[in-house]
């Protein structure tokens, strides 16, 4: 990942926060977002040898800690990676 890729990234959290995206645990409303950085980014939908960064939405209700970030880790990989392109608004 070069640090293009970084811009490119935060430049897309920024846009992305302009919506209200629901929270992935509980549903909320929120501005707030993650990113994941995924070991196994195939079972992501991502090419082989390519990588895939999820931004998601958590809203300030949940702890930033381990036991949060395993259940959003849990829930995108529950996901279709078809469903990690979409872009959720409220």
């Amino acid at each position: 990942m070069s640090n293009d890729d970084d811009k490119l990234t935060a430049d897309a959290v920024l846009e992305s926060a302009r919506y209200l995206w629901p929270c992935v645990l509980c549903g909320t409303p929120t501005r707030q977002r993650g990113i994941f950085l995924p070991n196994k980014p195939g079972q992501l939908g991502a090419p082989k040898n390519k990588y895939r960064r999820v931004i998601y939405a958590l809203c300030l209700q949940h702890p930033r800690n381990k036991q949060t970030a395993e259940a959003v880790e849990n829930y995108l990989y529950s996901l279709p990676s078809d469903e990690l392109i979409k872009t959720p608004r409220l």
